[in-house]
């Protein structure tokens, strides 16, 4: 549309910085189509080839809401679960044990090899509470709180813990990857700060799946406006996750 522009109207016109504007407020606003059948899409992916590669980014215990799990169990795959909660930790190896190429990481995913102050929910038995309650832990103390509404005791089960932090590019070279066919990210808002840390010129998923519900509005534009660059196609649900393809 600029080349366009530039040829029908003079760049120093009112008209061509309006339409400009306008053009540039559109694409720097936009969002993905609503699609909320991302399961097909990711069975179409793998469908095409007879083994897959993945990186999953807050695995919680392999199971719960994972759209990767059934995939995992049916087909052929090398992996990498990353899982800093111990005891989610434990069940994620578990409901994976005499898995072949899967391989487990008790630590998070940040910008830096170090530690890094992480806020965990408590392992407690409490049938009020909702069934997702143990998948709000985050580096994000106020995307937890959030969930207030529905946890009114929720202060009291949060714990503070230094976990130790891997860059996702050290995960890449220490398992060898060197193709990828899916990276999953669901860090309960932290999503974009992993996402900003990829090279995607040097290494690109085929899939990149992340939640966004717990991005700001302004995050979740400028994380789309990075990976718009780098896929061709994008879709988001209604659960608050965006697949990128």
């Amino acid at each position: 549309m600029k080349n366009i522009l530039k040829k029908i109207i003079k760049k120093e016109s009112a008209l061509y910085k309006w339409l400009s504007h306008v053009y540039n407020f559109k694409s720097a606003y936009w969002k993905p189509l609503i699609e909320n059948d991302i399961r097909q899409i990711l069975q179409n992916h793998i469908n095409q080839t007879s083994e897959f590669t993945f990186i999953q980014i807050g695995s919680n215990d392999g199971k719960s809401n994972d759209p990767l799990h059934d995939f995992i169990k049916s087909n052929n795959c090398k992996g990498v679960f990353i899982e800093p909660v111990p005891y989610l930790f434990e069940r994620l190896k578990q409901n994976y044990k005499n898995s072949l190429n899967l391989f487990f990481e008790n630590i998070a995913i940040a910008d830096e090899n170090s530690f890094k102050d992480f806020y965990t929910i408590k392992e407690v038995k409490d049938n009020t509470l909702p069934s997702w309650y143990n998948q709000l832990s985050s580096f994000r103390l106020e995307t937890i709180m959030s969930h207030k509404y529905y946890i009114p005791n929720l202060e009291q089960l949060i714990e503070k813990q230094s976990v130790p932090t891997l860059t996702l590019q050290t995960i890449i070279e220490k398992y060898e990857i060197k193709h990828l066919d899916i990276l999953h990210v669901d860090t309960e808002g932290y999503d974009f700060e992993i996402i900003k840390t990829i090279d995607f010129q040097k290494f690109c998923p085929s899939i990149l799946m992340f939640e966004h519900q717990h991005l700001s509005e302004k995050e979740y534009y400028s994380c789309l406006r990075m990976v718009r660059k780098y896929f061709r196609h994008l879709r988001r649900n209604s659960d608050g996750d965006t697949i990128c393809y």
